[in-house]
């Protein structure tokens, strides 16, 4: 996360596409090619996910932060689901965490980005597009209702 747009021009090239959806309500992840100044975040891959603040503890952070970016997690092991219980959270064995009294109920992951060619993709769509809808050309009624991540049933 960076504080800011212009600190995401310091580490990775943004056309204007990314630009748009950085700046967008939605505040996802955008994959960026990432400038040399992060070489050694995600070393040997010429991308970054790069994100903004979306709430206002984000803000308060960078406030009082002398720093203008950091390398965040949403407190999981690849293939795992997020943690959702503070113990748990310490064998991430992270330099800092940020902690709260408040129970985790629902997991909810970042939505990840990807412009190619002018046109948005999802690598995967979570906080902030969902839940959506889908405009149907057919004349019926439809229903679909499930969890937003994994499963769903329409008809």
């Amino acid at each position: 996360m960076v504080k800011d747009i212009k600190t995401a021009e310091k580490y990775a090239y943004i056309g204007e596409e990314e630009r748009k959806i950085l700046l967008s309500k939605a505040r996802p992840i955008v994959l960026l090619h990432k400038k040399n100044a992060l070489e050694n975040a995600s070393p040997g891959l010429p991308n970054v996910g790069i994100y903004l603040p979306y709430s206002a503890l984000h803000h308060i952070l960078f406030h009082y932060m002398e720093k203008d970016a950091l390398v965040m997690t949403s407190a999981n092991m690849p293939g795992q689901p997020m943690i959702t219980e503070n113990d748990e959270s310490f064998s991430l064995n992270a330099d800092y965490y940020l902690l709260h009294n408040r129970k985790i109920i629902n997991r909810i992951d970042d939505s990840v980005v990807k412009i190619w060619k002018g046109r948005k993709f999802f690598i995967r769509k979570s906080r902030g597009f969902i839940p959506s809808f889908i405009l149907s050309p057919h004349n019926k009624k439809i229903i679909a209702v499930g969890a937003e991540e994994n499963s769903s049933a329409a008809q």
